[in-house]
């Protein structure tokens, strides 16, 4: 049986849309509709149409960070608002706190998996959460996966320690040597930055990456792991967390150092390494790699002919 006064006192609270209702009630979306038809309320009123934050909690922090890393917001169709918030990952332990944390702010998840593309890809599992307000809100207050929100910079230490344990669960790297790196936006490493001197955790400061054809630029950052587990930080992937508490201090293996360097020929400014005499474009046309490719067929060719005739 539906409990009607309690489908009522959801549509009169204005906390809620119709399908919240129906999924908290285990009802349909018909049956929200007709119960406020016969309240005299209109299905439309009484329903608010955004997501009201009251207080940061760890759980909500850790959703924000999670979806600034690897979450995702979709729309039903292209010109529709906004209706689902969600996670794609392959470690089951990161979706199942997720949605964990989903669970906690008093909304539901919808749980599945999608199979590999290929031998080389793994088992991915989604987590998907169909609230219009709450993803409206997330996608608004970070500008659309574009800045951290000023909410995380004003909370207690806790929750930023929860927001940085997503932003590694997500998109850090966490080397056998427990040094813990990350690569974003050039904004969102710097905003990061700042957000880890609150906290008071030691970083090897903000470098450039890699530049992008398009001119976007990548920046990176390195974490104190010491400072980040010494702050109550627990990554919720075992593997993470594992090189976190049991690294060696001796890295085995480095990456060949990369340069920034203007192109003599095109003039722009991109990625290469030290010895680089211009950028691939530039070299696929040049004449160096025309007169090198005629070389080639014209040896290929006497190859060819010494095998024919003799």
């Amino acid at each position: 049986m539906v409990d009607k006064e309690k489908i009522t006192q959801d549509i009169k609270s204005r906390k809620y849309t119709q399908g919240e209702i129906a999924s908290r009630n285990n009802c349909s979306i018909t049956t929200v509709t007709r119960i406020a038809k016969s309240e005299n309320i209109s299905p439309g009123q009484g329903v608010k149409n955004y997501w009201e934050f009251t207080e940061m909690s760890k759980e909500l922090a850790y959703i924000i960070g999670t979806y600034l890393t690897d979450g995702f917001v979709q729309r039903q169709y292209k010109k529709t608002n906004i209706r689902q918030i969600g996670l794609n990952c392959v470690d089951i332990e990161f979706a199942d706190y997720f949605e964990y944390c989903i669970n906690s702010i008093g909304l539901k998840c919808t749980r599945g998996t999608k199979p590999p593309k290929s031998e080389k890809h793994k088992l991915q599992y989604t987590v998907s959460c169909y609230s219009s307000m709450f993803s409206q809100w997330i996608y608004d207050v970070t500008q659309g996966k574009d800045i951290i929100p000023d909410v995380i910079f004003n909370s207690s230490k806790e929750c930023i320690m929860e927001f940085l344990a997503a932003i590694i669960d997500g998109d850090g790297n966490v080397g056998k040597d427990g040094s813990i790196t990350l690569s974003n936006t050039q904004k969102f490493i710097l905003q990061l930055e700042d957000l880890l001197k609150i906290v008071e955790i030691r970083t090897n400061g903000a470098r450039m990456n890699e530049i992008l054809e398009s001119g976007k630029e990548f920046y990176r950052i390195g974490i104190r792991r010491e400072d980040f587990r010494n702050n109550g930080g627990f990554c919720k992937i075992p593997r993470k967390q594992h090189n976190v508490e049991n690294g060696k201090e001796e890295r085995t293996w480095r990456r060949p150092k990369r340069y920034t360097y203007v192109c003599p020929v095109c003039g722009k400014q991109i990625m290469k390494r030290k010895n680089a005499k211009m950028c691939g474009k530039c070299y696929h046309n040049s004449e160096e790699l025309k007169e090198r490719m005629k070389n080639q067929a014209s040896k290929a060719g006497i190859a060819a002919n010494k095998v024919r005739w003799g």
